[in-house]
């Protein structure tokens, strides 16, 4: 939290040289931009059902992360 603090102290002065105003909300959304996030989400769930695949699911689990944290993250 330091670093930060220190870092926004930093740059500061150098605010009014960032003079573009712009919103996220205002950029399109493309078919091409949903297509990319679609594949991102699409393989991390892949990556996770892969790599946790050997652990059989059940109910027990979510009380097991909770309590213990032991169970998968996934």
């Amino acid at each position: 939290m330091i670093a930060l603090t220190v870092m926004l102290i930093a740059v500061l002065p150098a605010h009014k040289h960032f003079y573009r105003k712009a919103s996220f909300l205002s950029e399109s959304i493309t078919p091409r931009w949903i297509a990319a996030v679609a594949a991102v989400i699409g393989c991390t769930a892949w990556l996770g059902f892969f790599s946790f695949k050997h652990v059989d699911y059940s109910h027990d689990l979510w009380w097991r992360f909770t309590f213990s944290e032991d169970a998968p993250d996934f």
